[in-house]
């Protein structure tokens, strides 16, 4: 029997339910007789058979799956309560916790040297003055003004911290009940 005849009877066999090799047999024996030249047109429908075959079988296939799915799967029982999945805008809804502040500008210096101290701030309250280096926030080291900015950060505002400062070559201590950046 030729081959392009065999790819049209397996792919007919995949068609009809056969596993899906009967498909992949038809596609093979079309391809090689169209090679061989063996009955063009027979071997063309035998490849195209075989292909409708094997989509055919995948098809079958995910219904099975869905369906094993839907019965493996219990339902909730009747009168059982499904919590509800919080909305991700929820998240966005609720207001950030403020920043705390000193209210100072501040250039590196061997330490935060203040550059600026802004009024009504509680580094003014506080009695900071321009010049003053911080070298210590509650014990932890100030090399730079970024050092200054993440101790601040790890406090929260209406916190109380103790500032070692360096005030014309004396160190000096202040405590500073730290506030909140303003809104922008």
């Amino acid at each position: 029997m030729s081959p392009a005849i065999l790819s049209i009877m397996l792919s007919v066999l995949g068609l009809i339910g056969c596993p899906p090799f009967a498909g992949i047999a038809g596609i093979w024996l079309g391809k090689k007789a169209q090679r061989e030249g063996d009955q063009p047109q027979l071997a063309h429908a035998g490849i195209i058979l075989g292909w409708i075959s094997l989509a055919s079988n995948i098809v079958g296939l995910c219904i099975v799956a869905v369906l094993l799915t839907a019965f493996l799967i219990p339902a909730p029982e009747a009168g059982t309560e499904i919590a509800p999945t919080p909305s991700p805008q929820a998240e966005w809804a609720t207001p950030l916790p403020a920043n705390p502040a000193l209210g100072i500008t501040c250039e590196d210096a061997g330490g935060a040297k203040v550059s600026f101290v802004f009024a009504g701030t509680p580094a003014e309250k506080a009695g900071l003055q321009e010049g003053d280096i911080i070298t210590f926030v509650d014990g932890m080291y100030v090399g730079y003004c970024d050092d200054l900015e993440r101790e601040i950060a790890s406090h929260r505002p209406g916190e109380r911290i103790l500032l070692t400062v360096l005030r014309d070559g004396k160190n000096i201590r202040i405590a500073v009940v730290l506030g909140t950046t303003p809104s922008e």
